[in-house]
């Protein structure tokens, strides 16, 4: 039976839901239903209103369920939002004596959990998710294609980039989606589920900056040695820019938004200015004319100073002289004409579009099919999309590494190893923690329950496992 995954984004403007399996081809994957509302009740990425975004949720999964034929009960949605914050901790412990000292997959976990139990967060926060950045065995670190199990020593350390959110902000999120009548399976932070959407092998690789401009912030993350070095989130997005346009244009929200994505250009010299657009006046008054140089050129400052901050960003990082494949642009805010040319001239990086569609599998000539591919490949459905390709990687690599204790259990020795599927999914060594507060006393005690699961999955023709796993 195939297994089947549903991601669900929950934007500031909009609540999309994609349904997909693993395609035919094992690195791909088959999208099966999508579904999308108006997102109401959300603002800056964060809950406000429990009731009003619990039923575009359900609406925007009953589509995508009622396209994919298929029932809904548990789902995978992404994070993002002011509240979102990255530090860097390093935690080290002693080996255990044996014979050899050589150190275990149970060591990488217990360092993990000294870590957890000892970092230090805000007031009100959880860890969302931990990212290791580096090892080191009695004080000589160790290079970044090298895990540290096997390896013999007296003391392991450690560093890591732990993610943080408010846990007031994620149980809203959460609480949202159970009103609507479904189960969270899980909560991935967003640039890393747009990561997984939009990126390849050699982007995670060789260093790539991922900047998504949403409606309500835009996400950064910086990937290098395939994995998650930095992340952030701004305040500055695609809604500042429509709010822009309605209040220099007096037209209301509805139709600056409808300008900004069918006309909207980040560079003034690249649109004519002859060229006007007629827009619906109320109260029976004539249509209002805008000139699409004018709406350029009042796009044009908003969108610099978006790229200024992600300049600023990515200094603090210290990867920005480190990014081989530059930065990939996605998000709905990426679809807007000429914004790689701004880019590239704030930010003095290479820039390019990141889109879904290295990663869907490819379809027929049908002409409805070729629609339906269109409308996917949008960049504004990167992290929906990417929530599915996470989940499905997820799900294989826990069924496996299942049967492989299983078969440890039982003092079975197979033949052979059975590998998880090779999957095109980014592959981002993440030591994962719980995933939802305040748990029920049921929920207590099993590891299973509200917790982030191990993401470790294989790249196309080449297998990265995560140091604690091998």
């Amino acid at each position: 039976m195939d297994r089947i995954v549903v991601g669900v984004d929950i934007g500031t403007t909009k609540i999309a839901c994609f349904i997909g399996k693993r395609g035919s081809s094992p690195n791909k994957v088959k999208i099966l239903g999508f579904g999308r509302c108006a997102s109401n009740g959300v603002r800056y990425g964060v809950v406000e209103n429990l009731h009003e975004t619990s039923e575009s949720i359900r609406k925007a999964i009953e589509e995508a369920s009622e396209k994919a034929n298929v029932t809904v009960e548990e789902v995978y949605i992404g994070v993002a939002g002011m509240h979102i914050h990255s530090y860097p901790m390093e935690a080290n412990i002693a080996i255990p004596e044996n014979e050899f000292q050589i150190i275990s997959k149970e060591d990488i976990e217990h360092l993990t959990h000294t870590l957890r139990d000892t970092a230090t967060t805000q007031d009100g926060e959880e860890i969302i998710h931990i990212f290791p950045q580096s090892y080191s065995v009695d004080g000589q670190e160790l290079s970044p294609d090298i895990s540290p199990v096997g390896v013999c020593g007296k003391v392991l350390k450690g560093t890591f980039n732990v993610v943080t959110g408010n846990c007031k902000e994620i149980r809203k999120l959460i609480n949202s989606v159970t009103m609507a009548g479904y189960k969270v399976k899980d909560v991935i932070l967003e640039p890393v589920a747009s990561a997984y959407a939009v990126l390849n092998e050699s982007d995670i690789r060789d260093g790539v900056a991922l900047v998504d401009i949403g409606g309500g912030t835009t996400d950064i993350a910086v990937l290098m040695d395939d994995n998650v070095r930095y992340t952030s989130v701004l305040a500055v997005a695609g809604k500042i820019i429509t709010n822009d346009i309605s209040k220099e244009c007096q037209i209301v929200p509805k139709y600056a938004e409808k300008l900004k994505v069918q006309f909207g250009s980040c560079l003034p010299s690249a649109v004519d200015a002859n060229t006007h657009i007629s827009i619906p006046f109320s109260h029976g008054q004539p249509p209002r004319e805008i000139n699409l140089r004018t709406l350029a050129e009042i796009i044009k400052p908003r969108v610099e100073l978006i790229f200024d901050l992600v300049t600023s960003e990515l200094v603090d990082s210290k990867y920005i002289g480190h990014l081989v494949n530059g930065i990939a642009l996605t998000g709905g805010g990426a679809n807007m004409a000429n914004i790689q040319e701004i880019a590239m001239m704030r930010t003095g990086v290479h820039c390019h579009i990141g889109r879904p569609s290295i990663h869907l599998e490819p379809i027929d000539d049908n002409k409805d099919h070729v629609l339906q591919m269109k409308t996917y490949d949008d960049t504004m459905y990167a992290t929906s999309i990417g929530l599915v390709i996470y989940g499905l990687s997820q799900e294989e690599h826990d069924e496996a590494a299942k049967a492989k204790e299983t078969a440890k259990t039982s003092g079975q020795q197979p033949a052979m190893e059975e590998r998880p599927r090779e999957t095109s999914t980014t592959t981002l060594d993440e030591i994962t923690p719980k995933a939802e507060t305040a748990p029920s006393d049921e929920d207590k005690g099993n590891p299973k329950q509200g917790g982030f699961r191990k993401t470790f999955r294989d790249w196309i023709n080449k297998t990265f496992i995560a140091p604690m796993d091998e």
